[in-house]
């Protein structure tokens, strides 16, 4: 039966070109999405945890550290020395090859009136370093810096350049007693892949420019944006180094440190990022879930269609003395080698597809949310293995059909299942059961709070068992649905001759519907699913950071004068390209009794309404607008203590709720000057278009740093664009798999299509005898696709929106307050294509039945 078997295979190329494509479908979805997963890692190991990613270990603060009052009062902090201690105690741990402790300086870059406040980092030692140098080389002696290529772009800097540099102790008392220092630009680097450091005025020193820039061992600081780091000897063992290192680690001023692993840190980070860790991949191993599901099914319909084709074929086997075991074996194994095949190119796309991302990716300036190929063995051997297996699974029915054949069968329509029969009523009853069951499943998943892993089994097991109750009903639903909606097309002979067809065979119009309600479902949920994960995010976003872009000046100028309001220079940046609306504000530090320092912002109501992107504030005077006020309705400030000439008097305020940001304080300009007396420097909040890039924004704050260059640009807008660029990104992925699922949808209608002509061809022919023209037999099969593939596509895109929203629901829950969202436009475009693919899947079908003579067809036995 092998030899039967391959030669078959050889022979009929062509009628398994829709299966196999359904299973690589299959296999590609989810070697893409495990292929993306690892990639999304690699690449936020590659940008993220750049500073770190050569660490054995991360020294971090302890975020269950306790800090008595007297250190929360005094604002202690690491100095050179405390920096030095930690080094040393690391180091002499046994089975420690080497410990990098980064410091860095504030520092002031120019002379007089025109200055830039820096942040001057120590260059890591090689054996950490993982920087690229484009231009020059690295520096080596104390006045030799380099910086990143987009700093040296915006300042006009390039090797050879020389600066002033001057330590910068945050009081202008102090900076103006610093002496400036002469420095040498000796190289420029590639900027760091860090989305939170790109775009941050910074300058790189050799290890030994920190202290020789430093007017006073106490303005040496930690590199508070880079963990210390620990590289193990190879030969030491991992577990008993990390404890003897724990236990060395030395308590520092407003410092307690733990030890991490750099992937661990990655992944507080990650979920500090996004809200909750791997939560896209999650979704999108959801869909592949879906995916698997419906493949089976397509697969089903598929090998049905090609056992009732080979009838006559499967007939003369046995006529020869074949077997039932040995047909259902050749089924089988036809199967199995197919889907071998199949598997392994869809490995191969997906490898393809996700290497051709990334590179655009790269190339689009994308490359901090998918810039690195990252992949393992289970992206490889799992999706084959779920391929070969999901085929077998789904070619047994039709297998054990293949064996019904008897040696004097011949081609004949299948019996329908109809409600009246035993079988038919207990297939009605269980896909009632199985999709109002497997629905009630999804409903209780979307609102589980805080179970992410449970809701999202729970989720699983629901859309599988609703999706299996919707197949089932199918055969009851789809019929009556294209019944009614074929009555609008009956006026002439095709449309009414279209409409009974569709209806004569309830079983085959049930199958042939639902290759293309598959593939339609499946779209709708993930558009939707995207839709609403967009929105809530945008939505979180919105509440805890409502303001796009923050403009702040410093207090007090180099001088120790106050720094005057630029009016002009707010204008201008009001007038560039992509800034909606500008506020004035005020901002001053104060500090709550319990040692939290606050930011007030004095700001006119009505105008910041105009720059937020959450309801209306209400400001009183006497009063506070905050995010999360004290539950007693009141918070007391005094003048923030880190200040040398700060107030000592307190002031209670009432605490109202409102759109302020986190750790912010929105006031009238009449309650700021209630407050105790506090440095207030002047700033402005912007409100960006909706739409803008990564890169469109980044250049905003370029152009806001060169018109005020002693200002401080932050903001929750390059946040949102990454945020924009995950979703973008995402949704383009599985476009590209879903749009394959459109074409297998189509070739499993054309295929079903073809069954239907070769069942009639007695039927067309007579048809044809009686006067029914070529153009009139096309456009009746036309009209049997076009009514088959409205009714799929209208019925996938109510459940696609069902199982899209539920499903995302159920793992965002544990998010935040989930958003309804529909994406309108997307849907009615995908019930567009859906229409016009039906009617593509009609063509060749139709061409076939047109081409036979009526003679001929009359002449079939």
């Amino acid at each position: 039966m092998l030899r039967v078997v391959l030669a078959n295979i050889r022979a009929h190329r062509a009628r398994l070109v829709a299966v196999s494509l359904a299973v690589l479908l299959a296999v590609a979805f989810m070697s893409a999405t495990l292929i993306l997963g690892s990639s999304m890692r690699a690449t936020l190991q590659h940008s993220l945890g750049q500073d770190y990613a050569q660490a054995d270990l991360v020294v971090v603060e302890d975020p269950e550290a306790q800090y008595t009052e007297e250190e929360i009062d005094s604002g202690a902090a690491p100095g050179a020395e405390d920096l030095e201690k930690l080094e040393r105690a690391v180091s002499e741990v046994p089975g420690v090859a080497e410990v990098f402790v980064p410091r860095a300086l504030d520092i002031a870059i120019g002379s007089g009136d025109v200055q830039q406040i820096f942040e001057l980092r120590q260059l890591a030692p090689e054996s950490f370093r993982d920087v690229t140098v484009t231009e020059g080389r690295l520096p080596e002696a104390s006045d030799e810096v380099v910086m990143w290529d987009t700093v040296a772009e915006q300042f006009g800097l390039e090797p050879g350049a020389q600066l002033e540099i001057t330590s910068y102790a945050g009081t202008a008392d102090d900076s103006a007693q610093a002496e400036a220092k002469p420095a040498t630009v000796v190289g420029v680097l590639e900027t760091s892949r860090n989305p939170f450091a790109a775009g941050q005025p910074v300058i790189i020193g050799a290890p030994s420019g920190i202290e020789h820039f430093a007017a006073a061992p106490e303005n040496v600081r930690m590199d508070y944006g880079t963990p210390a780091q620990i590289l193990l000897d190879p030969s030491a063992d991992p577990d008993a180094a990390r404890a003897a290192i724990a236990e060395a680690l030395p308590k520092l001023p407003g410092f307690h440190p733990t030890l991490q692993t750099p992937d661990d840190l990655l992944s507080e980070r990650l979920e500090g990022y996004t809200g909750a860790a791997d939560v896209l991949t999650l979704v999108m191993l959801a869909f592949v879930a879906i995916a698997m599901l419906v493949a089976a099914l397509v697969i089903a319909n598929t090998f049905a269609v090609i056992v009732a084709q080979r009838a006559r074929e499967l007939a003369l086997l046995r006529c020869l003395g074949a077997s039932s075991g040995q047909v259902r074996g050749s089924v089988l194994l036809e199967a199995l080698v197919m889907a071998a095949v199949a598997s392994v190119v869809g490995v191969l796309v997906a490898i393809g597809l996700m290497l051709g991302l990334v590179a655009i990716g790269n190339a689009g300036g994308l490359g901090g949310t998918l810039g690195v190929f990252g992949m393992d063995w289970t992206a490889v051997v799992i999706p084959i293995l779920v391929g070969i297996v999901l085929t077998l699974v789904a070619a047994l029915a039709p297998a054990r059909e293949a064996t019904r054949v008897s040696p004097l069968a011949a081609m004949r329509p299948l019996d329908a299942a109809r409600a009246s029969t035993r079988a038919g009523a207990l297939r009605l009853v269980a896909g009632l059961v199985l999709f109002f069951g497997g629905f009630a499943l999804l409903g209780v998943a979307a609102f589980l709070v805080g179970q992410a892993e449970l809701a999202l089994l729970v989720a699983l097991g629901g859309s599988a068992l609703s999706a299996v109750g919707a197949i089932m009903l199918a055969i009851f639903v789809v019929p009556r649905l294209i019944g009614w909606l074929g009555r609008l097309i009956s006026a002439r002979v095709p449309g009414r001759l279209a409409a009974l067809n569709s209806v004569r065979n309830p079983r085959r119009t049930a199958a042939t519907a639902t290759a293309l309600l598959i593939g339609v479902t499946l779209v709708a949920t993930v558009y939707t699913g995207a839709e609403v994960a967009r929105a809530t995010f945008n939505q979180g976003l919105d509440e805890e950071y409502p303001v796009d872009v923050v403009v702040t000046l410093p207090a007090l100028d180099e001088s120790g004068e106050a720094v005057a309001l630029d009016a002009a220079a707010f204008d201008r940046i009001a007038a560039i390209d992509g800034v909606e609306g500008l506020t004035p504000m005020r901002s001053a530090y104060f500090q709550e009794g319990d040692g939290r320092v606050w930011e007030a912002w004095a700001v006119d109501a009505r105008e910041y309404d105009a720059v937020s992107r959450v309801a209306p504030v209400r400001l009183e005077g006497g009063a506070v607008t905050m995010a999360d006020p004290p539950k007693n309705g009141e918070i007391t400030l005094g003048g923030e203590t880190m200040m040398d000439d700060a107030s000592a008097e307190e002031t209670t305020l009432r605490a109202l709720r409102g759109g302020a940001p986190d750790s912010v304080l929105l006031v009238s300009p009449e309650t700021l000057g209630q407050l105790p007396e506090s440095q207030a420097g002047d700033g402005a909040l912007l409100r960006l278009s909706d739409g803008l890039d990564f890169l469109q924004i980044n250049e905003i704050r370029t152009q806001i740093t060169e018109l005020l260059p002693t200002s401080f640009v932050g903001g929750a807008a390059l946040e949102r664009a990454v945020f924009e660029q995950i979703i973008t990104t995402l949704l383009l992925i599985v476009t590209g798999l879903l749009a394959v699922a459109i074409v297998i949808a189509v070739i499993g209608v054309g295929n079903t299509l073809s069954l239907s002509v070769i069942e009639r061809t007695r039927e067309n022919a007579l048809l044809r005898a009686l006067g029914l023209t070529r153009a009139q037999l096309r456009w009746t099969l036309a009209n049997e696709a076009i009514l088959l593939s409205v009714v799929a596509a209208v019925a996938g895109v109510v459940l696609g929106v069902a199982y899209g929203y539920l499903g995302a629901r159920s793992v965002l829950n544990s998010v935040g307050e989930v958003s309804f969202a529909i994406p309108w436009a997307a849907l009615g475009v995908v019930l567009v294509l859906a229409a016009l693919a039906g009617l593509l899947a009609s063509v060749l079908p139709a061409r076939r039945a047109a081409r036979l003579s009526p003679i001929a067809g009359l002449a079939v036995a």
